[in-house]
This record gives structure tokens, C-alpha cells and sequence, in this order.
């Protein structure tokens, strides 16, 4: 066997080692995270809650059913959709601090939100969600139009970042200029949602989520291989075959729904989509997307636990705002990526 075929193919299996490393951590983070709260549930009683041995009227199965577990399946769920989405925008604007948070996706999807929300329309709606998810997909895309434009016109990647932020600063102004306006009651359903939570779902809107993010992550690997071959070059996928406009129409229309579904049912995350592509690169030192894709969704999944678990856990203190954790997480890390890279 050649050497760097042999090479290859060492690589590829310490990286699937850490992949299922990962999700051994992962799994253990999601059961502490049923566990973990103002009423404390000890792991020796998921067996009798699983299995109702208990009383039907004990408290356990409804801080079980109706309130942890809704929420540790939609950090798993938001972790995996943010992190995939954010490593397709690395990848289509071949740039690694690319994400929808950064590029002002989540900005421009909050703005569609806080339209419907805010413009005296009925957010209490049994469909009101459907409505919001909608208008949140209506936000990010304008957004992203707007990047392609500004991608294409000036190319170069620092334009590009400075081109989201100030889109996002513009949604920003926009939004705030809807709430100055507002009616009172609408003004406190916005503010609730906008603070980003993964509690209060019921599990038909937690079925709507999983549907879009888990039919987007089993799309991709389909597109392993042309992704692959875009972060190498528009030319260089071109002479393989690649339809790489297709490619990237897919990709935005993908990282457009995602993002609008998480932003209309989570409020807007910050900094997952940038962090965790990062964190699966350094793991596991490979641009294959074949082993970064699945690694980003483990990481992705794990990482809001883990910050959903410190919202819940410090000194029995109110509930953290989950949106503070992450980017307290985030932003010494992402200051280390620039630092290194411009080193």
C-alpha cells in the first residue's frame, strides 16, 4: 500500500475514534441534562420513569415528559441543525468565521419574526409558529442575497464579514425601531423570545423542527463529495462535473430553513454555527466533510447541552439566558482562531 494511502487511511480512523468518542460524551451529557435541574432526578430513576413503576400522579413524569426531556431533544436538534448550517457557509464563501450569526442570517431571520410578532399580527395563533417560521425564512434570505451580492461584487473575505455585520446592525435597527412601536403585550412576547430558549416547545412543534433539520442533515451526505470539491475552488469543482451553481442554491436554501426554523421556535442562538465547524476541524484535523459534517452535528449537540446544563445548574440561581452561555463560551475561543491565524 502506498504511504500517504496508508497515511490517509490512519487519519481517517483516528478520526472516526474521536467521532464516536464524541458521541459516548454526548450521550452522558444528555442524560445529565434530564437530570439536572430545580427538582433533581437521580439517574437510578430513569428505569422506573421509563417504565412507569412509579405512580401515575408522580410529579417525576411531568418534569420528565413535559419539561426536560422536550428540552434536551431540542438542544440535540438545534446543536446539530446550527453546526451544519454554519459549516456550509464556511464552505460556500470559503471563509472559516462564515456563519449565520456572524454573516447577520439570524439577524435578518429575527427581523421577520419580530414583523410578525410586533405588527399587532396573532402570534397566539394555533399556527402562529408556521407564520413565523415562514417570515423568519423571508428575513435570512433577503440577508443572504444581499452577502452573495456584496460576496460577488468585492471578493474578498474580510468585505464579506464586514458586509454581515453591518446587515446584521441594520436588522438590528430595524427590529429595535419595531419595538419602540409596539404594543405592550406584543413587546413582552418579543422580548421573551428573543433572549433564545430551548424550553417551552410541545412535541408537535418539537416534531415540526426535527422534520426540517433532520431531513436537511440527511440530504447532505449526498453532497459530501461536490462540497468536497468546492472548498477547493469554483474551478477546480467545475472540471470534476460539478453543477456548482446548483451546489450553492442548495446550500443557501438549506441554511436558510434551518436557521429560520431554529430562530422561529428557539429564538435567535449565537455562535454555535461559527464555533463548532472550528472545534471539529482542530479535533479532528481533516477538511474531508465527510468526517466534519457528522463531527460538527456531535459537537453541535453536545456544546448546548452543556450550556443548557450551566443555565440550569449554578447555585440554584433563575435560569441563565442560554444566549449569554454560548457566547461566553465562544468569543475567547473565536479570538484564539483570528489570533492564531493572523500569527
Amino acid at each position: 500500500m502506498p504511504k500517504n494511502v496508508s497515511k490517509g487511511a490512519n487519519t481517517a480512523a483516528r478520526a472516526i475514534q474521536k467521532i464516536g468518542f464524541a458521541i459516548f460524551l454526548l450521550i452522558g451529557m444528555f442524560f445529565l441534562n434530564l437530570s439536572n435541574g430545580s427538582v433533581g432526578i437521580e439517574l437510578s430513576s430513569f428505569d422506573d420513569i421509563l417504565f412507569q413503576k412509579l405512580p401515575e400522579e408522580h410529579h417525576y413524569y411531568f418534569v420528565f415528559y413535559d419539561l426536560r426531556l422536550p428540552k434536551a431533544l431540542a438542544a440535540v436538534l438545534v446543536g446539530l441543525g446550527l453546526s451544519q448550517c454554519g459549516l456550509l457557509m464556511q464552505t460556500y464563501f470559503r471563509n472559516i468565521l462564515a456563519g449565520p450569526d456572524i454573516l447577520g442570517v439570524s439577524a435578518g431571520a429575527s427581523l421577520g419574526v419580530a414583523v410578525y410578532i410586533l405588527v399587532d399580527m396573532d402570534s397566539t395563533h394555533p399556527l402562529a409558529t408556521l407564520g413565523m417560521v415562514f417570515m423568519a425564512f423571508l428575513g435570512s434570505m433577503a440577508v443572504l442575497l444581499l452577502l452573495i451580492l456584496v460576496a460577488a461584487r468585492l471578493q474578498s473575505g474580510h468585505a464579506l464579514l464586514l458586509g454581515g455585520v453591518l446587515l446584521a446592525s441594520f436588522a438590528s435597527s430595524a427590529t429595535s425601531l419595531l419595538e419602540f412601536f409596539a404594543p405592550p403585550d406584543a413587546l413582552q412576547r418579543y422580548g421573551i423570545w428573543s433572549m433564545g430558549t430551548l424550553g417551552g416547545l410541545n412535541y408537535n412543534e418539537l416534531g415540526v423542527l426535527a422534520a426540517v433539520i433532520l431531513l436537511a442533515v440527511f440530504v447532505l451526505p449526498f453532497c459530501y463529495k461536490n462540497l468536497n470539491a468546492l472548498q477547493m475552488g469554483v474551478f477546480y469543482a467545475q472540471s470534476l462535473g460539478v453543477n456548482v451553481r446548483a451546489l450553492r442554491v442548495g446550500m443557501l436554501l438549506l441554511s436558510c430553513v434551518i436557521t429560520a426554523t431554529i430562530t422561529a421556535f428557539c429564538g435567535p442562538i449565537s455562535f454555535i454555527g461559527v464555533m463548532v465547524p472550528q472545534m471539529a476541524r482542530l479535533l479532528l484535523k481533516t477538511s474531508d466533510h465527510r468526517l466534519l459534517m457528522p463531527c460538527s452535528g456531535i459537537l453541535g449537540a453536545f456544546i448546548l447541552l452543556f450550556c443548557d446544563f450551566l443555565a440550569h445548574s449554578p447555585l440554584k440561581t433563575p435560569v441563565l439566558p442560554l444566549n449569554v452561555l454560548t457566547a461566553l463560551l465562544a468569543a475567547p475561543f473565536l479570538v484564539w482562531i483570528i489570533w492564531k491565524g493572523y500569527r
